[in-house]
């Protein structure tokens, strides 16, 4: 089973909500990452394969979709900004809960 992130369009539709200055959150099963203060492991596990995803092996359905995307992004950039969206989101989370 693919990882959401690990489809080229869902980082490209990321990085896009990210320049149009969306909020964004990431939910798993067991919640969504940013509204929880910890995390159980698999949580933890999940925010490690987030961070450690790499643009350049992303599968698209379609090459020409593929096409498409790589002619508009910079897989360097979109991995540099996945990393930053995925520490930024859970340390907002955590922080915010801590409050409640």
């Amino acid at each position: 089973t693919d990882m959401p992130l690990e489809r080229l369009w869902c980082l490209y539709e990321l990085v896009r909500a990210q320049e149009l200055e969306k909020d964004i959150e990431f939910a798993t099963p067991e919640g969504v990452i940013n509204r929880q203060g910890s995390l159980s492991e698999e949580g933890e596990q999940t925010i490690i394969a987030l961070q450690n995803v790499d643009p350049r092996e992303a599968q698209a359905t379609e090459p020409r979709d593929r096409e498409a995307i790589c002619a508009k992004v910079d897989f360097d950039e979109v991995k540099l900004q996945v990393q930053k969206l995925v520490s930024t989101v859970y340390r907002v989370g955590a922080s915010e809960s801590s409050f409640v």
